[in-house]
């Protein structure tokens, strides 16, 4: 809505919102010239005093935060819509306490909104409308198998490449259809509460017998000790981020636990990782909602083994401000929690037991997260190591005892809601659908990632697909795997890419030159 009134003139008429809106790049002192042009469009009701609109926004129960417009439209034709009939902005809401046909949500307030989607009683209930393209396709091809790296998206145009469903969707279902047992072992384990609780004692303990210590025994023992400990709360904090020491109905006490959990790690980083990991397990593979995935400019600037160890020393910071960059969110309510409460924490630690303890426990996390054995479990999840373009690779090895079994990662993205301890029994369960490629060293995976010349940040893979039908295709021939790597400097036919490699993906589809070259192939 737009205000005319007096205040336009200090505030560069700022009222004038719906013009602005309309037309963003005519400057303020024009804007009411719109409205004089075109006066039959500026019709709508419209403001003449901000106190009104604050005093109504107090006092009228209808208005509040909530109260906001969102840009979403009722599907008339929706259960949910009250008596068949939705207005034309798309929410229609009862600010009386009640909700809808006498049940109250937690707002008192009843919206509808979406593409044929409705939010009523506190439930999500979507149903899907509309084309979707390749259907068919999507049923049929098993999307884990048929992951890419980001290096290949890089080197094709991006109007070839979809991204219609979550690697591990369908094999959840195919999985829990063959295996319905599987239900019985989702849930939570509470014991993990006492882990934690001792790990964050053992790094209070060793604060205080480091008061005292030289700074090269404080190092030493912040990448043997500390690295170790706090990597495991970090580990600690990603099961707990799944509500899995408490259960979903105890929201609070897991996010206090992980809070709890953060405590040596001196970054507040267990709320904030809670929220952009919800998007990894929802849109894995999606190179801009999956913040996990490298930025271009990274692929680009680390390529090669000097630099690749530089971009694992620093990867704690990376990672960490990665999100912010590729998929910003408003901050909430636990987070100012969490970063008070670390705060706190931080200043404590430092007054009670001085700056070397402070310092030891800031580069146990620096350390542990960054150029050390426990780390390579970031490189062995979702890169791309073999040649059928998996895209979630697991660890059974002896460290998965430290890291909350984090190593079986297959299982924990196939079911999320099983709590760590129970992963292995996934496995056991349903053999045949665990034969894939697995890791036995992240020792081996770190060294691979740095001296091999197809891996690094752009080895990361990406769920996208080639489109069978791309304007590229021109005879293209290769392996049905989708990841073929000649990385031998020269490109193909003499002729080198940005990359000196040459990389086959897609369904029987190739990439040379850097263009995308595939072609059609029968569903899989």
């Amino acid at each position: 809505m737009s205000y005319y009134g007096p205040l336009n003139f200090i505030l560069f008429n700022v009222g004038y919102h719906i013009e602005h809106h309309d037309f963003p790049y005519i400057p303020y002192n024009k804007l009411p010239e719109v409205k004089k042009i075109a006066p039959e469009f500026y019709q709508q009701p419209y403001h003449t005093s901000w106190i009104k609109v604050l005093w109504d926004f107090i006092f009228d129960p209808s208005h509040g935060p909530q109260a906001r417009s969102v840009g979403y439209h009722v599907n008339p034709n929706s259960k949910h819509a009250v008596n068949g009939v939705a207005n034309g902005n798309g929410v229609k809401e009862i600010a009386n306490g009640n909700g809808v046909n006498g049940v109250a949500n937690s707002y008192g307030v009843h919206k509808a909104t979406g593409h044929n989607g409705s939010i009523a009683n506190g439930h999500a209930e979507i149903s899907i409308s509309g084309r979707r393209g390749g259907r068919g396709t999507m049923e049929t091809m098993n999307r884990f198998l048929r992951c890419a790296s980001l290096r290949v998206k890089m080197l094709t145009a991006e109007d070839e490449w979809s991204y219609d469903e979550e690697p591990h969707s369908r094999r959840r279902k195919e999985i829990l259809k063959a295996h319905p047992e599987i239900k019985e072992l989702m849930g939570y384990d509470s014991n993990i509460a006492y882990i934690v609780i001792a790990e964050v004692i053992a790094q209070m303990v060793m604060s205080y017998v480091l008061m005292d210590a030289s700074w090269s025994t404080v190092l030493i023992c912040g990448y043997v000790i500390g690295g170790v400990l706090n990597h495991s709360l970090g580990s600690a904090i990603h099961e707990i981020g799944h509500n899995l020491a408490f259960g979903h109905g105890q929201p609070v006490k897991n996010r206090l636990l992980s809070i709890f959990c953060n405590v040596p790690i001196i970054a507040p980083m267990a709320i904030s990782y809670k929220k952009y990991h919800a998007d990894h397990h929802r849109y894995l593979g999606h190179e801009y909602q999956d913040v996990d995935i490298p930025t271009r400019l990274e692929s680009f600037l680390f390529r090669r083994p000097i630099t690749k160890i530089i971009w694992l020393i620093f990867h704690p910071l990376i990672h960490a401000l990665r999100p912010f960059y590729k998929s910003p969110k408003p901050i909430t309510g636990w987070e100012m929690i969490n970063n008070a409460i670390q705060l706190i924490v931080n200043v404590l630690i430092i007054k009670v037991f001085g700056m070397k303890s402070f310092v030891y426990c800031l580069s146990g996390t620096l350390f542990g997260l960054g150029f050390h054995p426990l780390a390579g479990h970031f490189i062995s999840e979702h890169y791309v190591f073999t040649e059928t373009g998996q895209a979630t690779m697991s660890y059974y090895g002896p460290l998965n005892f430290i890291l909350f079994n984090v190593g079986y990662h297959i299982e924990h993205h196939d079911f999320p809601y099983i709590p760590y301890n129970k992963l292995p029994e996934v496995k056991k369960i349903a053999p045949e659908f665990y034969q894939q490629p697995y890791h036995t060293s992240w020792i081996k995976v770190l060294w691979d990632f740095i001296f091999d010349p197809s891996h690094g940040p752009q080895a990361r893979s990406v769920g996208y697909h080639v489109n069978p039908n791309s304007k590229h295709a021109v005879n293209g021939v290769a392996n049905g795997n989708g990841v073929k790597e000649v990385a031998n400097g020269n490109g193909v036919n003499g002729v080198a890419n940005s990359y000196g490699v040459h990389k086959a993906t897609g369904h029987n589809g190739s990439i040379a030159n850097g263009h995308a070259e595939s072609a059609k192939t029968k569903s899989e």
